[in-house]
């Protein structure tokens, strides 16, 4: 008997035969009839009924191709918008401001991972006194996300940025706008000036830049941090942290010179 990927070869063979034409006419391929096509993809379809593993192994391929070719585009778009990522003078800096590594981190300040990571971020800042991290507000998760980050990146005027920034990242419960106002009075912040500040286009203008590059560079979901040309999406432990931190030591990587935000 013929097996079915045999009668598949046989049909696709007869459909490419060039009929009645002359030998030595160059042969235009016979498109399948309807019966043919069905024919075709009825026999696909039992195969991959009778072999899922094939079926898997063909999803975990396209799965590891799609993968490379992400993470290609990523380091090449890395290097492309490398002054963007590090330079931003909007972003606001913690660590050393002219540091020998740079850390960036995308975040939202409702991500319950996001907060997770942060302890672990404040004790490598501690533990690393030649790191410079740069914060991109990436606000994903609603209005309030929104809001959140509007707050934060006005705060940077008064001179409180950090402050408000770790008292967001250890809030618990909701983040609402009255809670965001709450946090901004118990660090210090003048909250009607922070409000007027909180609407200035170049606020609107560092979202719209961070959102942009966030798309460009394949990031969808927070945290994701960058160092050098890895991307690590997620939360980061702090040793895996500081093994990129010391190979980028080693290859000489130098961070940009913007101030660092008090």
């Amino acid at each position: 008997m013929i097996s079915r990927l045999r009668r598949l070869a046989l049909l696709l063979a007869l459909a490419a035969a060039p009929g009645l034409a002359p030998r030595e006419a160059a042969a235009e391929p016979v498109p399948l009839t309807e019966a043919q096509k069905a024919a075709v993809q009825q026999l696909i379809h039992d195969y991959y009924i009778e072999h899922p593993e094939a079926l898997i192994e063909a999803f975990q391929r396209a799965q590891a191709t799609l993968r490379a070719q992400q993470q290609n585009t990523a380091k090449r778009m890395l290097v492309e918008r490398r002054d963007e990522l590090v330079a931003d003078p909007q972003a606001p800096v913690a660590g050393n401001a002219r540091g020998d590594v740079t850390i960036v981190e995308f975040f939202d300040y409702r991500c319950a991972y996001c907060k997770k990571a942060h302890p672990g971020m404040a004790g490598l800042l501690a533990d690393e006194p030649g790191l410079r991290f740069v914060h991109k507000q990436l606000p994903v998760l609603g209005p309030e996300s929104v809001f959140a980050a509007r707050a934060a990146l006005a705060s940077v005027a008064q001179g409180r940025y950090l402050a408000f920034h770790d008292a967001m990242m250890g809030a618990s419960g909701a983040l609402t706008n009255e809670a965001v106002f709450a946090i901004a009075d118990r660090v210090g912040l003048d909250r009607a000036r922070l409000a007027r500040d909180m609407v200035s286009p170049e606020v609107d203008a560092a979202l719209a830049r961070n959102a942009a590059l966030a798309k460009q560079l394949g990031i969808n979901g927070t945290p994701s941090f960058v160092v050098g040309d890895m991307m690590i999406p997620g939360v980061a432990e702090p040793a895996a942290l500081r093994q990129l931190i010391a190979a980028q030591r080693q290859g000489g990587d130098r961070a940009g010179t913007a101030a660092v935000i008090r």
